[in-house]
């Protein structure tokens, strides 16, 4: 009896050991994901709050829009510096439709140090720094198509066709983050 008693032990403590090595040797793969930022959200509501709010301004005093716009984006420019540390690009489409041409206007920031666009034909490659810096400037040409006007951009490989637009007062803008391996876009355009 008392062999088996020893033999029931050694067994045990056996089993005991291999559930331990086994233990230590596992490699556990754990997945973590990284929520949206939320402060590019904010960014957004901030953005399409405070731009409307130029454009009601700018009609109320009879003042041009255009003017107000640029000036806002300017400043948001500089705000976003101030208040971001991500890679971001953030393009504005505005204005009243002047032959069959909208104005835009790109600002951006990457650590990659380079930034591609293709804003209705036009191909810009522009280096940046680690400043949000104003990258392009121009006008976009206006598809129409069935009596409805439209506009077609690619933003970083991003292809946005057929984007809507109306004759007098648009403001459009597409806001894209991009963290380590994340990348997030916003914007108000939306579809019909």
């Amino acid at each position: 009896m008392k062999r088996g008693k020893k033999a029931q032990f050694y067994l045990i403590a056996a089993a005991i050991i291999v559930i331990l090595i086994i233990t230590l040797s596992t490699v556990y793969n754990v997945a973590r994901v990284n929520k949206d930022p939320k402060k590019m959200y904010s960014l957004t509501d901030v953005l399409e709050t405070e731009a409307f709010s130029v454009i009601d301004y700018s009609l109320y005093n009879k003042e041009s829009v255009s003017n107000n716009t640029n000036t806002f984006l300017k400043l948001f420019g500089e705000y976003l510096n101030e208040n971001t540390n991500e890679n971001i690009l953030l393009v504005f489409i505005y204005g009243n439709i002047t032959d069959n041409k909208l104005f835009y206007e790109v600002y951006g920031r990457s650590s990659q140090g380079e930034i591609r666009l293709d804003i209705g034909g036009d191909q810009i490659v522009k280096n940046v720094t680690r400043q949000i810096m104003q990258i392009s400037s121009s006008e976009i040409e206006v598809i129409e198509k069935n009596n409805k006007k439209f506009i077609d951009i690619t933003i970083e490989g991003v292809e946005y066709k057929d984007i809507p637009v109306l004759d007098d007062n648009n403001f459009l803008f597409i806001l894209s983050s991009q963290t380590d391996l994340n990348k997030y876009i916003t914007s108000n355009i939306y579809d019909e």
